[in-house]
């Protein structure tokens, strides 16, 4: 998948929508920041991966980058309610990891027993925010957490800015469950399918990123059946 998207990038064929689906924890919303990472990169390397220093790449280390927009499912907070009002809450978790569930993503919000949602002042901020000139002159990045949780009546607003986005506007949708996003939808996006991930590299990766002892990992690995949220969670 990596080297699919890197192909894009190097050839200028990126699609101006993508739905990354797969079960949790398999690496969807990382791989939309780090595609977003390259897109937004001023110097990227010829093979198509972020160059890390120019200013865009730092800004995006930090989730902070203008032309970088995400959309997720909040709960109320107030009258109204939208991913903007819990963005600093948003930042935060993907500084901690960008793996996690919906599980975390209530804790990080500081709610029980909610479930959280859309609202449809997202769908509006997503067109006024992506109307505009990008602020670094180059694309702008919306990616979609959970799109699987949007209303229809989301899902329909948002329908005509699929269709018809502005330059240089790409859309990243990350999924669970596809099923559940309307036919339009679908329709008007590229999908690329996330396998679980393999035993050994979770294993690896909790070697590497977390210190484990190679038995410790090990046994985690293999509970964890390809999610690597759920191994960080053990």
């Amino acid at each position: 998948i990596k080297a699919r998207l890197r192909r894009q990038v190097v050839e200028g064929r990126v699609p101006h929508a993508q739905l990354f689906c797969g079960p949790t924890g398999v690496g969807k919303l990382p791989m939309a920041l780090a595609l977003a990472s390259s897109l937004l990169c001023t110097n990227r390397t010829p093979e198509g991966d972020p160059c890390g220093c120019c200013a865009g790449c730092k800004m995006v280390a930090r989730y902070a980058h203008p032309d970088l927009h995400f959309i997720f499912p909040t709960i109320r907070k107030g009258s109204t309610s939208s991913s903007d009002t819990y963005l600093e809450a948003w930042r935060e978790r993907l500084l901690t990891s960008p793996y996690f569930d919906n599980q975390d993503w209530l804790a990080a919000l500081q709610v029980e027993n909610q479930q959280p949602t859309f609202y449809v002042a997202d769908s509006n901020a997503v067109i006024e925010k992506l109307s505009l000139v990008a602020n670094q002159g180059g694309y702008k990045v919306m990616i979609v957490w959970q799109a699987d949780k949007m209303s229809v009546e989301v899902q329909n607003k948002l329908l005509k800015i699929l269709e018809e986005p502005p330059q240089l506007t790409v859309f990243i949708l990350l999924t669970d469950a596809p099923e559940r996003l309307l036919p339009t939808i679908a329709s008007r996006v590229q999908r690329i399918d996330f396998p679980a991930l393999r035993q050994e590299d979770i294993e690896q990766a909790l070697c590497r990123q977390r210190g484990l002892q190679e038995a410790d990992a090990r046994t985690i690995a293999r509970s964890a059946n390809g999610n690597y949220t759920l191994a960080l969670q053990q």
